[in-house]
């Protein structure tokens, strides 16, 4: 096979050019399917049959152009995360130096799990570590860290560490023959859905996952937490671990884990160990960044009310520093491609013994020495989170941070304020997130109203099938992707009432941009009203895409 070395750069990077070549040509033929304003690459939904012709493995290998035009194919139905009109979730916009820093370590390839063959990949991962525990205020020289997959990533090391606490022998033995009871781990109705499957990774199991019922802001209710933690002690069950939330997806809503300390201490001596404690900040660890920010001098010119909005959760998430560890995404705010996780702990030791029944000191071993598959979960790792997050810190620094989150907290407002004038109900006034949940009214009915109905079927599937119209109706290409949220809240009969979320997200969202959004989606909405029988709608039979239950 003659022409089998083609497939790779040579050992010179000679042919370097090709590549950046063959990028250049998936991105002209994206370019002939972009519609400047609209949300997809094309069409909406991916059309199956482009891909059956590549359906089978081909004896001799194919034209590179050919292999091209179906990766372009493929991204045909793909969301432009960058474009305003894309207003579905937590996918902030990608800084050009993460972009280049993530193909870059896909190009050559460096593997942060042994020094020997990528020792700058395992420096710069510990660069950051140092970076982001000054940031939560732990000292550098005991914390550690590990990039991972995701949010569910760092819970999973949060769990299995209190496990390591609470049931020492665990890695050696297992659980059934170390413990007397069921270890479990308490959190609140708000935190992570992944948190099970943590639990169920470990082998604590899903049912001794307890969740704890929080307060009409979304926080933990501190008297139920007192009453279940201190039962679960009384019983003598052990505490594998605490998971605090420190925001969710919707309102930033956030335990204050300031008062949640005392309850937890005070049954330290009895129970023999302080229970692990994981602040779970995958979204609002940027909002660290305003602890370096002078309110008085104001010199991003923020509104008061705004402002106030951003210090209110930046001081709730300063508490952080009294966990044992942290998750924090940089794939969620902080400009980076997936997956870019860094599960963070205060005791690096701790880390460094994950599979071990003891802590063994932490140290920094001679140059070949250090191969971090005994600390962590993955054995061989991508450079390119690492990477990514690396370039997107050094390249927006902790003004532009500032400045982003300032701007999302600011057009948030504006959306709230704007559709509340085209029919829309906003039903999370008070949050601190970037997020805005919306009651779209219909012929007088309005949220109120729904709240006192026996049955929300109806408006239910009125609300799910405006939010289809955004993005399919009658346009060439899809328009506006919103959230859609099946129990946004409930009625008194405890009946769950539909609604629809925006996440504006993009870099280029601005306030007026919010006005003009607000605007349109509020003439698309009486067009849609105009066409929609209240009495034909049609009961959704199925479970809505686009959000997991």
């Amino acid at each position: 096979m003659n022409n089998f070395t083609e497939h790779f750069l040579d050992e010179d990077d000679k042919n370097f050019k090709t590549l950046v070549d063959q990028i250049e040509y998936i991105h002209i033929l994206l370019s002939e399917r972009m519609a400047k304003g609209f949300s997809y690459f094309g069409e909406p939904q991916f059309n199956v049959e482009k891909l059956k012709n590549f359906e089978n493995i081909p004896f001799y290998g194919r034209e590179i152009n050919m292999i091209m035009r179906g990766l372009a194919d493929t991204l045909t139905g793909q969301l432009r995360w960058n474009a305003n009109s894309v207003l579905h979730n937590i996918n902030p916009p990608v800084s050009i130096e993460a972009m280049v820093a993530a193909c870059i370590a896909n190009i050559y390839n460096p593997n942060p799990l042994w020094d020997f063959v990528s020792s700058g990949s395992q420096e710069m991962e510990k660069q950051i570590v140092r970076q982001m525990s000054r940031l939560v205020g732990w000292d550098e020289e005991k914390s550690d860290g590990v990039f991972t997959f995701g949010g569910k990533g760092c819970l999973t090391y949060a769990v299995k560490l209190g496990l390591n606490r609470s049931i020492p022998n665990n890695s050696l033995c297992g659980l059934t023959s170390t413990a007397e009871k069921e270890p479990v781990v308490i959190s609140s109705e708000e935190s992570h859905y992944s948190l099970d499957t943590a639990c169920s990774l470990v082998g604590i199991g899903t049912a001794n996952s307890i969740r704890v019922p929080t307060d009409e802001f979304g926080a933990i209710k501190l008297s139920e937490f007192s009453s279940v933690y201190n039962k679960l002690v009384d019983e003598g069950r052990p505490i594998a671990a605490i998971i605090v939330n420190g925001g969710n997806t919707l309102n930033n809503s956030s335990d204050d884990l300031k008062k949640m300390l005392p309850i937890i201490k005070a049954r330290e001596e009895e129970l023999g160990y302080r229970p692990y404690i994981h602040y779970d900040m995958v979204i609002t660890w940027a909002w660290l960044f305003f602890q370096q920010y002078d309110d008085k001098l104001n010199k991003l010119e923020i509104e008061a009310d705004v402002l106030a909005r951003i210090r209110k959760l930046s001081d709730l998430v300063v508490a952080c520093r009294y966990a044992d560890s942290v998750g924090i995404d940089f794939h969620k705010t902080g400009f980076a491609p997936y997956i870019s996780s860094l599960f963070l702990i205060q005791n690096g030791s701790a880390l460094h013994s994950i599979f071990k029944s003891s802590i063994q000191r932490l140290e920094r071993k001679e140059y070949g020495n250090n191969f971090l598959q005994h600390h962590t979960i993955e054995h061989s790792r991508s450079s390119g989170s690492i990477f990514s997050a690396w370039a997107a810190l050094q390249g927006i620094g902790v003004e532009g941070f500032q400045y982003y989150i300032a701007n999302l907290m600011t057009v948030a407002e504006t959306f709230r304020r704007e559709l509340c004038k085209q029919k829309f109900e906003c039903l999370n006034p008070f949050s601190l997130s970037f997020a805005g949940a919306f009651f779209p009214v219909y012929r007088g009915i309005s949220l109120s109203k729904a709240k006192i109905m026996a049955s929300t079927e109806q408006i239910n599937n009125y609300v799910y099938r405006l939010f289809e119209f955004f993005y399919k109706g009658d346009h060439k290409y899809s328009k506006y992707v919103l959230g859609f949220l099946p129990q946004c809240c409930k009625s008194q009969f405890g009946v769950p009432i539909s609604g629809l979320r925006i996440f504006p997200m993009s870099s280029f969202m601005t306030p007026k941009k919010a006005e003009e959004i607000s605007k349109e989606l509020g003439e698309m909405k009486a067009v849609f009203d105009e066409n929609y029988e209240f009495c034909n709608m049609e009961i959704i039979g199925s479970k809505p895409i686009h959000v997991p239950k």
